[in-house]
């Protein structure tokens, strides 16, 4: 019987992503909600991402076929679809959202991050509120982020966690012995606009929540930092892992305020897709899932991989109780402050939920080890993100 898949965000990197693997079962035919941008309409927009996926002619026609664009906009009321009868004859049919759309830019303006993340998320909700009521819907998948709890100490568990303003993470700073007496003001506050992202998602999941209570099916994925493909190494976003590798890469001082043994959780997105696909299809409990790899690597390990594939000399690196802060420049600390947190954490992730499911489908997960680290780089220097030196 086929399937009605709904998709926001569908032209995103994970986004994209999750299509491709609803677009792997015969049976599934993809609704995609997209807007206009940049003077390119929805439906050029999603033809474009669909060509990335599917080289040859007769695959991207095939494909192509068994998506279905709706233009709309996930801030505007009714999704922005204007058409009445459209809406109800989408109302009617759906039977899974994936809720991908999200603006995922940690230091966007926090009114933006809230406009996006938490305003669409409730007008996502609402609709599904009405397919669930006047059409068939099964479930919807809320896709999250693992940093949503705004944890940088302690192990992140598969359960909501209560609405935390910015300010309790500044008092928490002040508090502790390694940030409080090192870093300054101007360092905290920097760091604080790194929190609006993961703060208007962990508002999301509080909606998520409210609307549970009203009777929707709705489960919580909370993937960790996504990369490329674990077998071509492609992304369409550089984010997170990428930034700092860019500043890595163009300016190394001899030591960087970052410890060596700092736990790194890295997800290639094909892999993510595949396992938000597999639960959002078939769970009906409305859990929350961190989808997170089984094992974090090191930061250490990483920026050892990073510097022998591009050329740069790895810095020593040295945790931020013990580093003089008076070595970096004032550029140099412009550059490093945002990095200085997640480069000096220690989190690990309750996976019991999401294991369980997993295991059920045979699910594994790619091992991150140096061959899957130089796929990921040789991509980088495929697009021109990196320059490796000779």
């Amino acid at each position: 019987m086929t399937k009605n898949i709904f998709v926001t965000g569908g032209t995103g990197f994970l986004g994209s992503n999750l299509v491709k693997t609803a677009l792997e079962d015969a049976d599934n035919k993809v609704i995609l909600l997209a807007r206009d941008k940049a003077g390119n309409s929805a439906e050029k927009r999603v033809s474009e991402v669909i060509k990335t996926f599917y080289k040859k002619e007769d695959e991207y026609t095939r494909n192509k076929s068994r998506i279905e664009v709706v233009k709309g906009d996930i801030t505007q009321p009714y999704l922005g679809i204007e058409n009445r009868d459209r809406r109800e004859e989408l109302i009617k049919k759906i039977d899974i959202i994936f809720h991908s759309a999200a603006l995922t830019k940690f230091n966007a303006p926090l009114s933006q991050s809230r406009m996006i993340n938490v305003e669409g998320t409730e007008n996502l909700l609402k609709f599904a509120l009405d397919c669930k009521k006047h059409g068939r819907l099964k479930n919807v998948a809320h896709i999250s982020t693992s940093f949503s709890a705004m944890k940088i100490r302690g192990c992140v568990f598969e359960n909501f966690y209560k609405k935390s303003k910015k300010l309790t993470v500044l008092r928490f700073l002040k508090k502790s012995p390694v940030f409080g007496k090192i870093l300054n003001t101007q360092f905290l506050f920097t760091q604080l606009d790194y929190f609006n992202y993961p703060q208007s998602k962990l508002e999301a999941e509080l909606l998520v929540k409210k609307y549970q209570k009203k009777g929707l099916i709705v489960s919580i994925f909370r993937p960790s930092a996504i990369i490329g493909n674990s077998r071509t190494g492609e992304a369409s976003d550089f984010n997170a892992m990428y930034l700092l590798l860019q500043v890595l890469n163009n300016m190394t001082p001899e030591e960087v305020p970052f410890n060596k043994d700092t736990p790194i959780n890295l997800v290639p997105v094909d892999s993510v897709s595949k396992a938000i696909y597999l639960m959002g299809l078939n769970d009906s409990n409305s859990r929350i899932y961190n989808i997170v790899h089984p094992k974090s690597i090191s930061l250490g390990f990483w920026m050892e991989q990073a510097s022998k594939y591009f050329g740069f000399v790895n810095p020593k690196a040295i945790p931020l109780g013990k580093f003089d802060m008076g070595k970096l420049t004032n550029s140099e600390k412009k550059i490093f402050y945002p990095f200085i947190m997640v480069a000096n954490s220690n989190i690990s992730y309750d996976i019991r939920n999401a294991k369980s499911f997993l295991d059920r489908y045979s699910f594994e997960w790619p091992n991150i080890d140096k061959e899957l680290l130089e796929c990921m780089f040789k991509y980088c220097e495929k697009v021109n993100l990196l320059i490796r030196s000779n």
